[in-house]
């Protein structure tokens, strides 16, 4: 896979996931720490790779692999979007204990 082609796939599931939760481009910024939210617009268009650094980021606060972020789904995915944190803390606990 190309570069370009990867920055248009992680960009477009960076889009999903920001729209998902009815989040704008500078909430995104805000919840992952980029200091410029015309970043997330030139991720989300492709033009650019995040860091990893805020590749990290941006999985953290969506609560998705980062191998999601570059790949794509795989396997089942469950919608959590009206769970509270805690319950889905919860079910991350349950899985991890249930990976062991």
């Amino acid at each position: 896979m190309t570069n370009a082609a990867l920055a248009a796939e992680l960009g477009n599931r960076i889009r999903q996931l920001r729209m998902e939760r009815g989040w704008s481009q500078r909430d995104l910024a805000r919840q992952t720490g980029v200091v410029n939210p015309s970043m997330i617009s030139y991720y989300e268009l492709g033009e650019r790779l995040p860091s990893y650094a805020t590749l990290l980021r941006i999985a953290e606060v969506f609560r998705v692999s980062t191998d999601y972020l570059l790949k794509g789904g795989t396997g089942r995915q469950i919608d959590i979007s009206g769970l509270e944190d805690e319950q889905i803390d919860a079910l991350l606990t349950i899985i991890t204990g249930l990976e062991k």
